[in-house]
């Protein structure tokens, strides 16, 4: 879905879907709902499960924090919630 990068690390938003299963889902092939780390070998890090699926992120590596975007499909208009991961405990440094 989205894929940032820090000095040590490469994050990417992922659903873990086929494209034939999120198409029956409505905005499904634009929203991820597990964070995946990687460091810059190739090798895997950190997976975490997301509460819900969000369609983009960003990443404040002096912080450790990770903002990440939702939007309430059920909603009339795009109602967009911004939710933070605190990486702290988990990273020295990002």
């Amino acid at each position: 879905i989205s894929v940032k990068g820090t000095e040590n690390y490469c994050f990417l938003l992922y659903s873990g879907q086929t494209a034939l299963e999120a198409s029956k889902e409505k905005g499904a092939w634009r929203t991820g709902d597990k964070l995946l780390i990687y460091d810059w070998n190739g090798n895997p890090v950190k997976r975490i499960c997301l509460p819900l699926k969000y369609s983009m992120f960003a990443i404040n590596p002096q912080e450790r924090l990770v903002y990440l975007l939702t939007t309430n499909d059920e909603s009339a208009t795009d109602d967009y919630s911004l939710h933070v991961l605190d990486l702290k405990k988990d990273f020295k440094h990002l």
